[in-house]
């Protein structure tokens, strides 16, 4: 509200001496705004968002009131057809997940739905899509999100904007906000798991239910020219496990690019995705906490093992494609027990480095690179490499070779 940014050379005098006194006039018009947007039945926290834009619509757009003593009618009219636009989403809308709910009830209604979309511990679609696919996701959920909802997720996902500076621009408190975004990406599940849910399929964030491989929208990390198969299978442990593999790496008797082997709790997901997401989180606490221990306990038989790290050749991996990799291992000796297996080493220095995560998130088509020794500052490291296949971009993650524990990003 306070953007003075309006191009002051297009203003007449009269208009000139209204901006000058627009936040006043402003700050005295939103009680009768709100009375408005009221009188369309529609909730307290939706008229305040309305008031908000008219505000900000009318310095947008001063220069175009031709009579200013009709400021206050024009703040009107402006009011009046911001609530109908949003009577008119509204409706397009199911009624399930009408926007006049409150944040808590909008999930409790979205909860209804068979997804895990609509499980706010569960997935924030914007947490596990790139930049592109955010952006084209908003674009199809904007029929059905508040204005104000809308900018706040463009700015702060798409745009990449500081809190702050999103704050600033739409004339609100860091405060005011957040709350702002909790409510917006509440809806942003609920649409997804309702009239958008063949969106979140086809973008990986819901899959529906069934027996065999579905194809997912990521892209394999060894070959970069496949999109990875995935499949939920019930592990040992009985957890839910995921499991990824390469139509071009995998061997038609194994060789999975990814497996979370239980450790994940995974129950209710159904989407590749944010599971994938979830995993490797989970795989990098066990790591940190099992090698600095040097003990884990088998999730076959529940007796203690030892956890170590195991190079290449001792665990060689069934790929067409396989690099060298290290392996976190802890062999079981109670006799006939298989043991958890083996996961790269990699993938727990993605789950546990945020740089890692966030290279991901800005290039799909993100690539490995071979693992290598290295000296650094007087320490033997492993040198782990990301790299995208689209651009020269890529980022290297130095690593304890004992511990996993990230020394340096660059």
């Amino acid at each position: 509200m306070n953007d003075q940014s309006s191009d002051t050379a297009r203003l007449s005098p009269a208009s000139a001496m209204l901006a000058a006194t627009i936040d006043e006039r402003l700050r005295q018009a939103r009680p009768r705004l709100l009375r408005i947007a009221r009188s369309f039945a529609l909730p307290l926290d939706v008229a305040e968002d309305i008031a908000q834009e008219v505000s900000l619509r009318a310095w947008r757009h001063l220069a175009d009131l031709q009579d200013t003593a009709q400021f206050d009618a024009w703040l009107n009219t402006i009011c009046r057809n911001q609530c109908r636009m949003y009577v008119r989403a509204q409706r397009r809308a199911p009624a399930a997940l009408s926007l006049s709910t409150g944040a808590d009830d909008a999930a409790d209604l979205a909860g209804q739905a068979d997804s895990e979309l609509t499980d706010p511990q569960t997935l924030d679609p914007l947490d596990v899509v790139s930049a592109d696919d955010a952006a084209r996701l908003l674009e199809r959920a904007f029929a059905y999100l508040a204005p104000r909802d809308r900018a706040a997720l463009e700015l702060r996902y798409i745009h990449d904007l500081p809190l702050t500076e999103v704050a600033d621009t739409l004339g609100l408190t860091p405060h005011a906000l957040e709350a702002c975004l909790r409510r917006a990406r509440v809806h942003l599940r609920a649409i997804l798991a309702g009239p958008l849910r063949h969106v979140a399929v086809d973008f990986g964030l819901y899959m529906p239910s069934g027996d065999g491989w579905h194809v997912t929208r990521i892209g394999c990390y060894l070959c970069g020219r496949r999109k990875l198969l995935g499949r939920f299978e019930t592990a040992v442990n009985g957890r839910i496990e995921l499991r990824l593999r390469c139509p071009a790496c995998s061997t038609p008797d194994g060789g999975d690019i990814f497996r979370s082997k239980g450790i994940a709790p995974l129950d209710g997901l159904r989407a590749f995705r944010p599971a994938l997401t979830r995993s490797l989180r989970a795989l990098a606490e066990r790591t940190q906490r099992t090698l600095a221990s040097g003990y884990d306990v088998c999730l076959h038989c529940g007796h203690p093992t030892s956890r170590r790290i195991a190079r290449a050749e001792e665990f060689p991996a069934d790929l067409s494609q396989a690099q060298p990799r290290r392996w976190v291992v802890a062999p079981c000796a109670q006799p006939g027990c298989p043991g958890l297996g083996a996961w790269a080493a990699l993938d727990a220095v993605i789950g546990a480095e945020p740089a890692a995560q966030r290279f991901i998130a800005n290039h799909p088509r993100w690539l490995t690179a071979p693992e290598t020794n290295i000296e650094w500052q007087g320490c033997a490291v492993v040198r782990f490499q990301l790299r995208d296949a689209a651009s020269a971009a890529q980022l290297t993650v130095l690593a304890d070779q004992r511990s996993l524990l990230t020394l340096a990003t660059y």
